[in-house]
């Protein structure tokens, strides 16, 4: 019998589990999490107020089904049922001269919006007569959008827009790592437009599973501890929290250095943030570890945040505001949670959700009180709420987020290649940082060992 440790408790070591369980029940996994419980970033989080009971996500609260590997396993753990649609480009803003704007989300929208000039607008329009680079190439996420819709659409729109979801400096990000399916849209279509209008209509016309959300984005009713929670209660394999692994070291097989004992095993996937797996291969291959060390990884925080309603002066149709760097805010970005889903706080009460960590890095490493305050005080700027807040809750993490610079694809190539093939590495930091990236490719991950000469 073939015995697989997975490191890392998280989507993607969940995920590996998962896939192996479904495909080969008969090998032998053992997952092992240095913390507490499973599911990584993604945790529910409840406040138990007089005034009734808030939702609270740490993480990812809802998900984009861009492969179909995120919504198959949704449908084999029997929750299908329990997603609802979750319309998120619906209702966001975008903040420009202190003053927010709704990010259009439609041609008429667009032609009206004051985020562009009449020049800056033409010149996004004319993208699918800009001549292709279809060399396959990476660069940088500003050159890749200067390039096709002009610098005015990096600077004012799409620049501000991509840098918030991926919490990074556009200039130097990895439009490969970030971007892959408009990359795709140009080398394939030629047009980054006409290749995401083709996939559109393939995407209509394909037959795709029954769900209530058959396509785009979806969320969990319960909170996303439903899923993880599910996926948790149905792995059969030997899962252990508060297991750190503390070192790796390589023979004819595996061998995984615990605080009690040493696990021996056929195969190590590693799916832990690559500063983590650059300490745990440091005695397996120093070129390995040194690169997976040069992987950047940004901290970043989040702050749940309930008010009475009536004093929170917000648009009801707003669902969220994108805060581009260029506003020399604290403050990254904030959701208005409890608009877009009004279960999540009581009636007569209003769940934000502020995002920090991107424009000021020095943020997530504040102590608690001036940390609040500092939110407190871009809130009171940007949308005049002054009062203070009935319940505030904290989650900051010093290598929450990867910033894959120009050229990570190359370095990840290059440490699977200087690793032993019984030790593979999965997750946000490789190839992707959306739970649907982290599941397609810690199922590729599992496959690819399945299919190789070391099972």
């Amino acid at each position: 019998m073939k015995t697989v440790c997975i490191v890392g408790g998280g989507i993607a070591g969940l995920s590996a589990a998962w896939r192996l369980q479904q495909i080969r029940p008969d090998v032998q996994v053992t997952l092992l999490e240095a913390s507490e419980r499973v599911g990584g970033k993604l945790r529910t989080e409840r406040i138990c107020a007089p005034e009734g009971d808030y939702v609270c996500e740490a993480g990812a609260e809802s998900f984009v089904r861009r492969t179909p590997d995120l919504w198959r396993m949704v449908c084999e753990l029997g929750l299908d049922g329990a997603a609802d649609a979750a319309h998120d480009a619906v209702g966001m803003h975008l903040v420009k001269n202190g003053v927010t704007h709704p990010v259009p989300t439609s041609p008429a929208a667009f032609l009206k919006t004051p985020l562009l000039s009449l020049r800056g607008k033409l010149r996004m329009m004319s993208e699918p007569f800009r001549a292709a680079r279809c060399d396959g190439a990476d660069e940088s996420m500003a050159k890749f959008v200067t390039r096709r819709f002009g610098r005015e659409a990096l600077d004012e729109l799409l620049g501000p827009i991509f840098g918030g979801i991926y919490n990074a400096d556009p200039e130097v990000q990895s439009v490969l790592a970030v971007l892959p399916s408009l990359h795709e849209a140009e080398r394939v279509h030629g047009s980054v437009v006409r290749g995401m209008l083709r996939k559109s209509a393939r995407d209509a016309s394909s037959a795709l599973p029954a769900s209530p959300t058959p396509r785009g984005a979806f969320a969990f009713s319960g909170g996303v501890d439903v899923f993880v929670d599910a996926l948790r209660a149905r792995l059969t394999c030997d899962v252990r929290t508060n297991a750190p692994v503390l070192g790796l070291r390589a023979g004819e097989r595996i061998t995984a250095r615990l605080r009690d004992e040493e696990m021996t095993v056929d195969a190590v996937i590693l799916a832990t943030s690559a500063s983590v797996a650059a300490k745990l291969t440091a005695e397996i291959s120093a070129d390995a570890s040194e690169r997976l060390a040069q992987i950047r990884q940004q901290p970043i925080g989040t702050v749940v945040l309930a008010w009475r309603t009536a004093d929170v002066p917000l648009d009801r149709c707003m669902r969220g505001v994108v805060i581009p760097r260029r506003e020399r805010r604290r403050i990254d970005a904030v959701l208005f949670a409890s608009h877009k889903r009004p279960s999540c706080a009581p009636a007569g009460y209003t769940l934000l959700r502020v995002f920090f960590g991107g424009a000021d890095a020095s943020m997530p490493a504040l102590a608690e009180s001036p940390l609040l305050q500092a939110i407190r005080d871009e809130l009171r700027d940007l949308f005049g709420i002054t009062a203070p807040p009935l319940h505030a809750h904290l989650n900051c993490w010093q290598d929450g987020f990867v910033n894959a610079t120009v050229g990570h694809h190359r370095r990840v190539e290059k440490i699977a290649k200087l690793l032993p093939s019984a030790i593979r590495r999965t997750g946000a930091s490789y190839h992707g940082v959306g739970v649907a990236d982290c599941v397609r490719e810690a199922q590729q991950c599992v496959d690819q060992w399945i299919a190789s000469d070391a099972f």
